[in-house]
């Protein structure tokens, strides 16, 4: 269309980056958590599934090399979008067995939160961000004639890979949907704030 240029006014960013760290011995980490802390299990979004307490300044999992690398990226991603240096503030253990899922929701008082892909078996279940005016859109625009796309959708989903993280803003509504696999999914999630 001529003269006719697009303003793509308040998006929602969401990154997506290949970290190169070793899963096989994450995954064995996560398994040991969730072996030795079972009956710990934190039950928030999670329907189903094992979902660790909150890991704070300690490397059961990530140790300071994976800290300082996630930081860092996580810092980069932020100053592309205008918001300034973060610091990791928790972060947990996500395991999905077969039929478990997250409901919507969203972190609270944190900043840029994410979530990095550890075991992703086929049929594992996607995440889906939700449209900060998804009722609206749905009303109004949710109908046959439209053709989705990233400016007319409600809902937007992301199939996940192994090594993967997707980084997004912690008001952003998000869900997982059910793991159809019989393996176990898992990754790791965790939210970042300025900091103190």
């Amino acid at each position: 269309m001529e003269n006719c240029q697009l303003e793509d006014v308040f998006p929602s960013p969401i990154f997506r980056i290949k970290m190169g760290w070793d899963t096989s011995f994450l995954y064995e980490k996560c398994i040991e958590l969730r072996n030795k802390d079972r009956d710990n299990n934190i039950e928030k979004s999670n329907v189903g599934g094992w979902q660790s307490r909150s890991i704070i300044n300690c490397d059961y999992i990530l140790d300071s090399d994976h800290i300082s690398h996630l930081s860092g990226v996580i810092n980069s991603c932020s100053e592309h979008i205008g918001l300034p240096k973060l610091e990791i503030d928790n972060y947990w253990v996500n395991i999905n067995g077969y039929k478990d899922y997250n409901s919507f929701h969203d972190h609270p008082r944190s900043i840029l939160s994410g979530a990095y892909y550890i075991k992703t078996p086929e049929n594992c279940g996607a995440i889906e961000f939700s449209h900060p005016m998804t009722a609206i859109l749905q009303r109004d625009w949710d109908h046959q004639n439209i053709a989705f796309n990233r400016f007319t959708s409600s809902l937007w989903r992301y199939r996940v890979s192994e090594d993967s993280l997707l980084l997004f803003p912690s008001w952003l509504n998000h869900r997982v949907l059910p793991n159809l696999s019989s393996e176990e999914r898992v990754s790791i999630s965790f939210n970042s704030t300025y900091i103190k």
